[in-house]
């Protein structure tokens, strides 16, 4: 069966649930490693977009490794195909989203981009 615009719309996106670290791992970098683990296999993948949706209280790790993380009550707007759709949350959720891009192995480009 052909692919539908629906199946090639669904690949270009990865919906990430959660990133869980102990409270007493966080600030040592592993949801950091993690989240980079996952944007690198999703991109290998053939993944242009990651998404989610956090609470209020976990929004500035997103941000921090470049996220845009809407305001609460924020539709959260992308293409499905050829069409524009969006998508509702209530409560104190907020959706989360970064276009994923290949990472120079440049050493150089690592060493100004740590």
């Amino acid at each position: 069966m052909p692919a539908s615009s629906g199946d090639i719309a669904m690949k270009d996106y990865v919906m990430l649930y959660s990133v869980a670290v102990t409270e007493g791992k966080r600030r040592g970098r592993v949801g950091a490693q993690l989240l980079g683990k996952m944007e690198d296999v999703a991109l290998k993948a053939g993944s242009k977009t990651v998404y989610g949706v956090t609470s209020a209280d976990s929004a500035a790790f997103y941000k921090a490794r470049g996220y845009q993380v809407q305001k609460p009550d924020e539709m959260f707007r992308t293409y499905w195909g050829e069409s524009e759709v969006a998508f509702s949350i209530s409560g104190d959720a907020q959706w989360f989203s970064k276009g994923l891009k290949r990472r120079s192995s440049s050493w150089l480009t690592n060493l100004f981009n740590p």
